[in-house]
């Protein structure tokens, strides 16, 4: 959930779409939109797997504890939970998946997309020209990462799918 968690994927974590309860779930990115933090939430049996600290760190986190981080992750979770940025993610994702379908195979779901694209290094290098940041993916680069911010609004969605399609 580092970086499918808080609305990416179209739901508040990406195990609640699989019908699946973790024992661990790693967090952070999203959480203070960016910012960095992170944190790891467990069941009960599963924290206690640890044992007692003796002082030692038993566990650590990179970004553990900053107080400015904690409290950006606060504030962007209010933001998440206040303008329904998952569920807005969810619908982003329905019409981004129905605009790109005609592009080629989509992966993903919500804001979190992958298209499989001859060479999204090539690719991603002439998006960047023109204004808009994807990433390649994939062991061979055959994906173009598609995550815009969960704020993206439509039109810029659809000036992105335009210059996408015009490039390829």
């Amino acid at each position: 959930e580092i970086d499918t968690g808080f609305g990416r994927t179209g739901a508040p974590f990406a195990y609640q779409s699989e019908g699946i309860q973790p024992d661990l779930l790693c967090i952070g990115k999203g959480m203070a939109g960016g910012f960095p933090i992170s944190a790891c939430l467990g069941t009960k049996a599963a924290m206690e797997a640890w044992g007692a600290s003796r002082g030692e760190a038993i566990h650590t986190q990179t970004f553990l504890g900053n107080p400015v981080g904690c409290a950006m992750a606060l504030a962007c979770m209010k933001v998440i939970e206040r303008d329904a940025l998952s569920e807005k993610s969810l619908e982003d994702g329905v019409w981004l998946q129905e605009r790109l379908k005609p592009l080629g195979r989509l992966r993903g779901r919500g804001l979190m997309r992958g298209l499989e694209v001859d060479n999204s290094l090539k690719l991603s290098r002439d998006l960047l020209e023109r204004g808009y940041i994807t990433l390649p993916a994939g062991l061979e680069a055959e994906v173009l990462a598609i995550v815009p911010p969960l704020t993206v609004t439509r039109e810029q969605l659809q000036a992105f799918c335009d210059c996408l399609e015009s490039l390829l």
